[in-house]
């Protein structure tokens, strides 16, 4: 479960310096002050990803707006991925215990 936890969580992480560069690149033009850099847009990011979406920041652009929609259903999945692991090693370990006391 380790290994799986670890390579779930690095491929999360690759995907929230995707979703930062893209949206950089597509909503700094426009905002500036939001999109500052690469490292300034990990905050939408993380928001994007994790399914909390703050509302201060948000893209204006409809290319921002598309990527921002296929990152956020993404995060459903970067979210879920962990959470069905953990869950079936839970059931595992129940299962291993059960079958101990028989």
């Amino acid at each position: 479960v380790k290994n799986e936890l670890l390579l779930t969580f690095f491929i999360a992480f690759v995907m929230l310096f995707f979703s930062a560069a893209g949206i950089y690149y597509l909503e700094n033009p426009v905002q500036a002050e939001n999109f500052s850099s690469i490292t300034e847009s990990f905050w939408w990011a993380v928001a994007s990803l994790t399914g909390v979406g703050f509302e201060q920041i948000f893209p204006l652009t409809i290319g921002g707006k598309i990527f921002g929609t296929i990152i956020s259903l993404i995060g459903v999945g970067v979210v879920a991925i962990p959470t069905g692991i953990i869950s079936a090693s839970f059931v595992q370990i129940v299962k291993e215990q059960n079958e101990k006391n028989k």
